[in-house]
């Protein structure tokens, strides 16, 4: 029989501060909020566990049954209408049996990441986060602060050739989130990872909005708006990498015309010199190198040694972080600066 002492041990990965019995089912207190835990899905957990298996943080298997969290991009009416007739959706096999739901995670998955000594940083902090919505309402449970993870589940009938294929089983999955993003118009992707799997670009929160001074390029400001309302981070990435690839030619010849100039004006240099042109053709010939494209594909080397001091006016802005790289080590830095091209370049046209 299932005590509280277990589902203390159960949800050790919450720090749950006071467990009570009522009945056969449970009430533990998180915080300050109270969670009702029924004693059937322990008991479902605790018999099913010796067969479950993590292929994945994000990931649960066992014979015939596959889960794996996926994650919803990209706003609007598309994405809020695919749950809006039912909680879940689901494709069953018109022959042999297969079915395969998209909806909230299962609560064996729920157990399964609390039944541990941590949980994983970003989970927490999105599971701290349903909280507060729910300390007013009575017989709260323990999906309900995991109601923003989804996953997708299959399950193979009993003596098909696939019971045991765990990844025949997981392809399978994976290629009914493509039939439903086809379906309904809406990208569903799995999650690898729980590190950064709930993200916001850092924003401030308010700040003195000035009347605009100059104008600025409209291609880099539609950029920006990309990486700051973009749910996809690798599209946040990339769209802010937009910006400073924009300015990587300039600012590198910027760089040249500096070396350059300081050859031509030397004391010793004369174009009589063979050595002094050698040297005045080798600086051009290693600018060439650094230009190619292989070698540009590092936005922190390129943003340290020349866009930061030519365009990132450091003296007027806070710094913020850039979500998959950071520009600098150990510092903080900026992305917002690239939209302007400081003191030494002209001001263009929206």
């Amino acid at each position: 029989m299932t005590t509280p002492t277990d589902v203390k041990t159960l949800l050790r990965a919450l720090n749950p501060t006071e467990v009570i019995s009522e009945g056969d089912d449970f009430v533990v207190t998180i915080g300050s909020t109270a969670i009702k835990i029924i004693g059937a899905d322990v008991d479902a957990y605790l018999t099913a566990k010796p067969s479950l298996a993590h292929t994945s943080d994000t990931s649960l298997s066992a014979p015939g049954y596959q889960e794996q969290v996926v994650d919803i991009q990209g706003r609007g009416p598309l994405s809020w209408r695919l749950f809006r007739e039912s909680e879940e959706l689901s494709l069953k096999h018109p022959n042999n049996g297969f079915e395969i739901t998209v909806g909230p995670v299962s609560t064996n998955l729920v157990f399964s990441l609390t039944d541990s000594d941590a949980i994983a940083k970003d989970l927490r902090r999105a599971v701290m986060m349903r909280r507060n919505p729910y300390r007013e309402k009575e017989n709260l449970n323990l999906r309900d602060l995991f109601s923003r993870i989804i996953s997708v589940k299959i399950r193979a009938p009993s003596g098909h050739a696939l019971f045991n294929n765990s990844r025949q089983l997981r392809a399978l999955a994976e290629a009914s989130l493509y039939h439903i993003a086809f379906g309904y118009g809406v990208s569903i992707i799995p999650i690898q990872s729980w590190e950064r799997s709930f993200y916001s670009l850092e924003t401030r929160k308010k700040e003195v909005v000035q009347f605009p001074l100059r104008t600025y390029n409209s291609e880099l400001v539609a950029y920006y708006q990309l990486a700051l309302g973009a749910e996809s981070l690798i599209l946040s990435y990339l769209a802010l990498y937009k910006i400073l690839e924009y300015f990587f030619t300039s600012a590198a010849e910027h760089v040249l015309f500096d070396r350059v100039k300081e050859q031509l004006v030397a004391p010793d240099f004369s174009h009589l010199k063979t050595g002094k042109l050698r040297e005045l053709t080798k600086t051009i010939w290693r600018f060439d190198q650094k230009m190619d494209e292989r070698k540009r594909v590092s936005p922190e080397c390129c943003a340290k040694q020349s866009i930061c001091p030519q365009y990132i006016m450091t003296a007027k802005v806070k710094g913020c972080r850039m979500s998959a790289h950071r520009l600098r080590r150990g510092q903080d830095t900026t992305e917002r600066s690239g939209l302007t091209s400081g003191n030494r370049s002209k001001e263009e046209t929206a």
